[in-house]
């Protein structure tokens, strides 16, 4: 009997130490078929033009200042890439915008972005610091897979203005950049995979390509320590009155 007894907390402490490293380990990976590794504010090549600096980049002082682009901060990164999550929650901060357009990001039925919420106006608005959006919030348990994420855009009048749904980002047009929290000098191909994940997007009202229209942080929530600590106590609890009996 006390043999069994030991197999079953094994068994059950195996299986919340699992537990607690796949949901501690919750991260983001891109999908990068179709997509281009390029810079913000740089520009792609090609038909579209170099492009005015990124003024939320220069506002939160984020990225390497680079020394070939006139020491502006710039950030290395992926353009046409679909964001993939291995399940968990999700921290969304929205973190500034420089647009006309009524930008917002919806993920599991809640929406961040310009106008929303009492927060407004063009030119740049951008959090205080890295460490303050302008606005916030956590999902429900996700699944794993294409997080299911899109960036809405709305002319003054209210009319549509178009958008881009991940799982469908093309690398031309309104679209979105993404780049690793702590990757954003790395060279080709860049990191592919963290936990932390910055979201730019460009609406193309303008016709520029600085991704400085909405941005977006996108972070994965560990299940707290407290948890795992409470799983195992049960378990052991469980143990001990069965030792009891």
């Amino acid at each position: 009997m006390k043999e069994i007894m030991i197999r079953a907390f094994t068994s059950a402490a195996a299986a919340v130490f699992a537990m607690s490293t796949m949901v501690s380990a919750a991260s983001f990976s891109l999908d990068l078929t179709g997509a281009e590794f390029t810079s913000i504010p740089g520009g792609l090549e090609g038909d579209q033009a170099d492009t005015p600096s990124n003024a939320i980049l220069e506002e939160l002082q984020l990225g390497f200042q680079d020394p070939g682009n006139n020491d502006l901060y710039t950030v290395n990164g992926w353009q046409g890439a679909q964001v993939l999550f291995s399940g968990g929650k999700v921290r969304v901060e929205l973190m500034g915008w420089e647009a006309g357009f009524n930008n917002s990001f919806t993920l599991d039925g809640q929406t961040v972005g310009k106008g929303l919420n009492g927060l407004s106006g063009d030119s740049p608005v951008v959090a205080s610091d890295v460490n303050t959006p302008l606005d916030e919030f956590v999902t429900g348990v996700l699944g794993a897979g294409v997080l299911d994420f899109s960036f809405i855009s709305e002319r003054r009048n209210g009319n549509p203005a178009g958008g881009v749904d991940n799982g469908s980002n093309p690398v031309t047009g309104q679209n979105f950049f993404v780049a690793f929290d702590g990757h954003f000098a790395d060279d080709a191909p860049g990191a592919t995979r963290g936990k932390t994940l910055w979201v730019f997007y460009d609406d193309s009202g303008v016709g520029n390509d600085n991704h400085d229209d909405l941005v977006i942080r996108i972070s994965s929530i560990p299940l707290p320590a407290g948890a795992v600590l409470l799983l195992t106590g049960l378990g052991a609890l469980a143990v001990r009155r069965r030792k009891a009996a």
